[in-house]
């Protein structure tokens, strides 16, 4: 999910060739709910880089929240959670 228009998410999907939808939250409604937003003064306000893994009841397994938007989840941990969420749900 990125702050970026519908339209914008959808040319990055196409470009990328992905197969998925890539989600907006282009007025920050959801970015606040997570109490993920910053205000930048040069910028207004912005997502704070974060990456969640969800069942599909709606649990979250998973959460990583950085407000230092330079520091960034490696893929290895990622891909650990995902494993062992996805061991815990058999």
């Amino acid at each position: 999910m990125s702050p970026d228009s519908p339209e914008q998410n959808a040319e990055l999907g196409k470009d990328l060739g992905l197969d998925f939808p890539l989600l907006s939250d282009n007025g920050l409604a959801w970015t606040r709910r997570f109490g993920i937003v910053w205000e930048s003064e040069r910028r207004g306000r912005l997502p704070v880089p974060a990456v969640y893994l969800v069942d599909g009841e709606g649990r979250v397994l998973f959460h990583y929240v950085n407000p230092n938007h330079r520091v960034r989840l490696s893929t290895d941990l990622l891909l650990a959670a995902a494993e062992v969420s996805a061991r815990a749900g058999d």
